[in-house]
């Protein structure tokens, strides 16, 4: 007989190992919440989790793949590397003893869904062949963003994988995996498997469109599947976490970056890093203590196929896209350099 697992007891260690200790405990401690708004939420009387910015939920399981980008092999071995279940434990116990899913009000304005999903790649394809491209005008709602954020040039030409759809009030990006974008750039785009999007209004300023958050991604969220802006082929390579940081890098930097849309830690597809170790890798994570573990992370990760990295922080700006916003002299900040 397979021994059962506490799941209930577990799912607390395991979620502050995985994201430290919580913001706020409700509920007598039954309730635990992760993030400046409590957006992140750990139910330990279900044992079951919510990513309210991301509309995802689910198990103990379901919890360390979300938070370290893994299949479900995978999370069950970490489990048992960090000695929360028994090593001698077989996974199938798992499916017949999968906690019950804490079924979570649908919200007004949720961000939608990010998982594998063709109902909302197909709506985020829609909205694509809907969208214009970015014109040479100054008061276009896209150029006045980009003049607020000192993220390009007010003349300069706008990369084609990013559109705006005009009756939504959305910046729309091509998210791809990197192999997708090597076979098509600089000469067609590629076939887009994601489709990111920001909200902004008429004056360049960012619009909560989606609940709390002013972005979202329709399609596939997976940990290989980047937006990429940039000669492709370039000797060196910048790696940060948002479309505006990858502009930003981009404009004020050297060589092609790529923005992974999520946290830089979830990159770990071999091949991706097998690409990124033959290259002169820079990351750009966030200044805070999460960016920069993250950071240490998929350094790590590219030195184990030997690859050379180096770290850039501003610890004056949260990232990228706020160093360039705050400084308008930017040609000497060596964040950039």
């Amino acid at each position: 007989m397979t021994q059962e697992i506490d799941w209930k007891a577990i799912i607390e260690p395991v979620a502050i190992h995985l994201k430290g200790e919580p913001n706020h405990r409700r509920k007598h401690g039954s309730e635990l919440r992760w993030g400046s708004k409590g957006s992140f939420a750990v139910y330990t009387d279900t044992a079951a989790f919510t990513d309210y910015e991301e509309n995802v939920s689910g198990g103990v399981i379901k919890l360390v793949m979300h938070e370290k980008g893994i299949d479900e092999t995978g999370a069950w071995q970490w489990l048992k590397d960090n000695n929360f279940v028994d090593s001698t434990l077989s996974t199938h116990s798992y499916g017949r003893n999968r906690p019950r899913r804490r079924i979570t009000p649908t919200r007004q304005n949720a961000t939608p869904p990010t998982n594998i999903d063709k109902g909302t790649l197909f709506y985020g394809l829609q909205l694509w062949n809907e969208s214009e491209p970015i014109p040479r005008d100054a008061f276009h709602p896209v150029r006045k963003w980009l003049r607020n954020r000192n993220l390009l040039p007010p003349n300069a030409s706008f990369p084609a994988q990013i559109r705006y759809h005009r009756a939504k009030g959305l910046i729309l990006c091509i998210v791809a995996s990197l192999q997708t974008w090597g076979k098509s750039l600089p000469h067609t785009l590629p076939k887009p498997e994601a489709i990111h999007a920001i909200a902004i209004d008429e004056n360049g300023h960012k619009r909560m469109a989606f609940g709390e958050r002013d972005k979202t991604t329709y399609g596939r969220s997976h940990n290989c599947l980047v937006f990429l802006i940039g000669d492709k082929d370039g000797k060196r390579v910048n790696i940060c976490e948002g479309v505006a940081d990858a502009l930003a890098i981009y404009t004020h930097g050297t060589g092609p970056t790529i923005a992974t849309i999520t946290t830089i830690s979830k990159i770990n597809d071999e091949p991706f890093l097998k690409a990124l170790a033959k290259r002169e890798t820079h990351l750009y994570s966030d200044s805070d203590q999460a960016g920069q573990k993250a950071a240490q992370e998929l350094t790590k990760r590219i030195n184990r196929h030997g690859g050379t990295v180096k770290i850039h922080r501003d610890p004056a700006a949260k990232d990228p896209a706020q160093a360039a916003q705050q400084r308008k002299d930017i040609a000497n900040v060596s964040l950039f350099r």
